[in-house]
């Protein structure tokens, strides 16, 4: 008797993707995340991105974006925290930011903004969950 073995099942090819951010540094303003597929632009040309969006503070010690119905694969993300709501990292002398901003990965911020292979994660399976500390300088 042939034994009949059940196909597996697919893998998940959407996922629900948990954005953990810390370090916000007030209940002001907004923040405002790209999500970039590729090395594309990123981080800044937001014509390149996946998902962008902003969403308003409600308690900056628990602080999480979701993003849904999410194609499996490799991103990077970059946000920052808009203070002052007008849309954009302000920044100051020599184009040092104003606002918190980070990235997905958590890289070493230097001189300039992190590569995509630096700030790039998976994002896998049913859910996946990142977290992302900001910088304030």
């Amino acid at each position: 008797m042939p034994i009949t073995l059940a196909p597996a099942p697919p893998p998940h090819t959407l996922t629900e993707l948990s954005v953990t951010i810390e370090n916000i540094r007030s209940r002001q303003g907004q923040v405002c995340a790209a999500l970039f597929k590729g090395p594309q632009g990123f981080p800044n040309d937001t014509s390149k991105v996946v998902r962008r969006f902003c969403v308003t503070i409600a308690d900056p010690a628990t602080f999480k974006l979701a993003i849904d119905s999410l194609p499996a694969g490799t991103y990077a993300l970059a946000l920052f925290h808009d203070e002052n709501g007008d849309g954009k990292l302000n920044t100051g002398l020599f184009g040092i930011p104003k606002e918190g901003f980070g990235f997905s990965n958590n890289p070493t911020v230097r001189v300039g903004t992190p590569s995509y292979p630096e700030a790039s994660f998976e994002a896998t399976g049913k859910e996946s969950a990142i977290t992302v500390s900001l910088h304030n300088l």
